[in-house]
């Protein structure tokens, strides 16, 4: 499990794993870009690749660069069972002196389900492995419906000196990347306290302090 591009190559040179499943939007270095050195060191294990509904283009080019199968999100627990262990046998059966050692279990995940060291995962212990081990860049958010708990300046209804400038201010949770919105939220709420306080700061994207320039 690794937090970014960098991170799982690093991962990788220190324990080879039995399959790799590899966001296509990660920070320091994206899922391609990993592909390609993964490529270029000769790595045999099955990479497959997740990636947003809608960039199937991004996909194509996974599987150019060498990727074995790809699952969109939001993942259906079928269809990820179904890729991951039809790239698991393959990877059981690759040609060759280079045979990938079995999948690591966790303990708690194999006393679990009841798996032996060895034996064949099932479905159940597949899906509780990807819910417990999963990581994406995308970010929780939350909304609190913008109106109901705060003005349309951000303050706190009911409260003195209260703003709130994040995701929960959303009135619908969006269906891509959190992060971007966010900072935007972030810098029209800095705006806004520097108009309502008289201060001028150094770019604007829109609004201005009365009088300002």
């Amino acid at each position: 499990m690794a937090g970014d591009g960098q991170e799982a190559m690093v991962e990788i040179k220190k324990h080879e794993p039995a399959l790799m499943l590899l966001d296509l939007q990660m920070p320091k270095m994206g899922g391609i870009e990993v592909l390609r050195r993964l490529r270029t060191a000769g790595a045999v294990f099955p990479v497959v690749v997740i990636t947003a509904h809608g960039s199937i283009e991004s996909a194509v080019e996974a599987m150019r660069e060498g990727a074995y199968d790809f699952i969109t999100k939001p993942l259906d627990a079928n269809h990820f069972d179904i890729v991951v262990r039809k790239a698991l046998d393959i990877a059981a059966h690759w040609p060759g002196n280079r045979k990938i050692g079995p999948v690591l279990i966790p303990p708690f995940l194999a006393e679990k389900h009841g798996h032996i060291a060895g034996a064949e995962p099932s479905d159940a212990l597949l899906e509780d492995l990807a819910l417990h081990f999963s990581i994406t860049v995308y970010h929780h958010t939350c909304t609190c419906r913008i109106g109901d708990v705060v003005d349309p300046r951000l303050r706190v209804m009911g409260a003195q000196n209260l703003r709130v400038a994040d995701a929960s201010v959303m009135p619908n949770v969006i269906s891509g990347n959190t992060n971007a919105p966010s900072i935007m939220i972030g810098e029209k709420a800095a705006e806004m306290i520097a108009a309502d306080n008289g201060v001028r700061l150094a770019a604007f994207v829109g609004e201005r302090p009365v009088g300002g320039g």
